[in-house]
């Protein structure tokens, strides 16, 4: 089971260490939240659409585990497809991984857009 991250809480700091400067961050969880995009849509045979949606701007996080895993297995497929997991959430991924009628060029143009959203977030933090 992985370990889950703890959430930071909020605590007093002594005078002399509370200067924004000297501070630590504190990081609240479900701070975030955030507006969600469509990454593309699907439409069945009976005309129903379907859309996948993705944070609008992607976490820090959900970047670095994408290239820690592209460090550490060498598979940018497949680090990829764990960051498409990510940005869609489990449910959406799933029923990405039913639709029988998904092409190959479909899938890399759906995982090239996910893969530039992330890295673009991640170049505006860095400022690159």
């Amino acid at each position: 089971m992985a370990a889950r991250a703890k959430a930071v809480e909020e605590v007093e700091l002594p005078e002399e260490v509370s200067n924004e400067e000297s501070a630590p961050r504190v990081i609240k969880k479900g701070a975030r939240g955030g507006k969600r995009v469509t990454l593309f849509v699907y439409e069945d045979e009976d005309g129903r659409t379907t859309e996948f949606t993705v944070p609008e701007k992607p976490g820090p996080n959900v970047t670095l585990k994408f290239l820690d895993e592209i460090r550490r297995t060498g598979n940018e497929m497949f680090a990829s497809m764990g960051l498409l997991e990510a940005l869609l959430g489990k449910p959406q991924y799933g029923a990405l991984l039913e639709i029988e009628d998904l092409e190959d060029e479909d899938l890399s143009a759906i995982l090239e857009a996910a893969v530039s959203m992330a890295m673009e977030s991640a170049e505006k933090v860095s400022g690159k």
